[in-house]
């Protein structure tokens, strides 16, 4: 070593080392700097993935709350539909047997129209005694026969509850369709 690096040594790096007050604070400054560098490289990948972890769990605790309030709606609706279950038959036994005939006649009206067969009239069958929880309807087309078959066999398709009960045709220059239908109930 040159005698200037031997001065800076001994001037400069020595007292570090070599007295107990001044060593006692350079191994304390190491050792900070030491914990921070380990910090860095290994402590803090750790504490990211607690972290992470811990956000998963609070996570994972807020849908385990949300699908129990899901199970209590799901289990009291069940219950109100047991518990209403009678009203409902009566309900569907309104719209089978009564219900809204403009909602049945506008279905078949349609029906009618896509097939090309014209609806002349409509008219409730009072003489027709049908089973409990039926009703019955008279239904004048005019068109067609082609199109009135076709008309009849796509009935069941367009309206679930009706079936045909008899058909009386006349045939002219245009074919004339009397048609008896009946709706029943579901059970």
């Amino acid at each position: 070593m040159t005698s200037y690096q031997t001065k800076f040594v001994n001037h400069y790096i020595r007292p570090y080392i070599t007295d107990t007050l001044q060593r006692g604070y350079t191994l304390a400054g190491l050792t900070v700097l030491t914990i921070i560098i380990f910090g860095q490289f290994a402590v803090r990948p750790a504490l990211n993935s607690v972290m992470a972890t811990n956000q998963e769990l609070t996570l994972g605790r807020e849908a385990s709350q949300k699908l129990e309030i899901k199970i209590k709606a799901l289990k009291k609706a069940d219950q109100m539909l047991v518990q209403y279950q009678p009203q409902l038959k009566l309900l569907s036994q309104s719209v089978a047997v009564g219900g809204n005939p403009g909602n049945l006649l506008s279905s078949i009206s349609n029906l009618a129209e896509r097939k090309g067969v014209r609806l002349e009239f409509y008219q409730k069958e009072t003489a027709h005694q049908g089973a409990l929880g039926s009703s019955s309807f008279w239904l004048g087309l005019s068109g067609d026969f082609t199109n009135i078959i076709n008309f009849l066999r796509d009935l069941d398709n367009t309206v679930s509850l009706v079936s045909v009960e008899s058909v009386s045709l006349t045939q002219g220059k245009i074919t004339n369709a009397a048609v008896l239908m009946n709706i029943y109930q579901t059970n």
